[in-house]
């Protein structure tokens, strides 16, 4: 009687003595892989988490900090006072002082934010505006717009004198 090699897919080599050789995992081996994974992935989940947060409140820094750059520089290339309206619910809008003229752009910013919050004046109906004139000072002087999602914040400041804009972590 000879004894053949069988090599099978995944490299196990089986001797065919009139046994079986089958190819593939059994139920038990599947489960147990799939509980390791489990672990693995439980055990990482908060640092996910926590890499989402950071990413959610660098991008929302981000994208007010260009929205409050573009109002002083439309303000001084127009030469009109310029305004950005906050809204407590993450919307924002760019728009002259004159409320009957169309807004410039309304964005919205991620809905995983927190919490934004302000230092800046409000207006009448309690939203907050970032404000400059056409000589790009800020009208009402600088404030403080600040980001946070979980953990994770981020201060986006407008300088009172200069109206330069610059982020804090």
């Amino acid at each position: 009687m000879s004894i053949h090699k069988l090599v099978s897919f995944f490299g196990v080599i089986c001797y065919n003595l009139h046994m079986r050789c089958d190819k593939g995992f059994t139920f038990i081996e599947i489960l147990c892989v799939l509980a390791i994974m489990a672990i693995i992935s439980g055990m990482a989940m908060p640092d996910i988490n926590r890499w989402l947060d950071r990413e959610t409140v660098e991008s929302s820094a981000r994208q007010i900090t260009a929205a409050i750059r573009k109002t002083r520089q439309v303000a001084m290339t127009h030469g009109k006072d310029m305004k950005l309206e906050l809204y407590s619910n993450g919307r924002y809008t760019i728009r002259e002082y004159d409320v009957t003229k169309p807004s410039l752009e309304t964005e919205q910013l991620s809905a995983r934010l927190d919490d934004i919050s302000s230092t800046f004046p409000d207006d009448l109906y309690n939203i907050e505006v970032v404000g400059f004139n056409a000589y790009g000072r800020p009208t009402g002087g600088g404030g403080t717009i600040k980001l946070r999602a979980g953990q994770e914040w981020v201060e986006v400041s407008v300088l009172p004198v200069t109206g330069r804009v610059k982020v804090y972590r």
